[in-house]
């Protein structure tokens, strides 16, 4: 997958995205899997609680005590400007999906 994009903004979408999943998924698992344009980031951690699913991209919305509600808000600015598509799918106690289309 070769992508025409600064690296510093691959940098920052990946860097989110991987952080929380390892955050929320305490001694749970983290896996990757790329197939063709489609990067999955998928982990087995607490969830994301289905009211709280329609806010996660908004600027300042956090559920940690010690978030600022930025990364993903950043990561969703940086997809919309390149045209990425971003997915999550997540189900409390059984963890949570994240699909980027490039």
């Amino acid at each position: 997958l070769a992508l025409r994009v600064p690296e510093s903004l691959l940098k920052i979408t990946l860097t989110n995205l991987l952080r929380n999943a390892i955050e929320h998924s305490a001694g749970g698992t983290v896996s990757i899997h790329l197939k063709g344009d489609t990067l999955s980031i998928r982990d087995t951690g607490k969830g994301i609680a289905a009211a709280d699913l329609p806010n996660i991209f908004e600027r300042s919305y956090t559920t940690k005590t010690e978030g600022t509600g930025l990364g993903l808000n950043m990561v969703r600015r940086i997809c919309d400007r390149y045209g990425w598509q971003i997915a999550v799918h997540s189900e409390q106690g059984k963890g949570t999906c994240v699909e980027l289309v490039f």
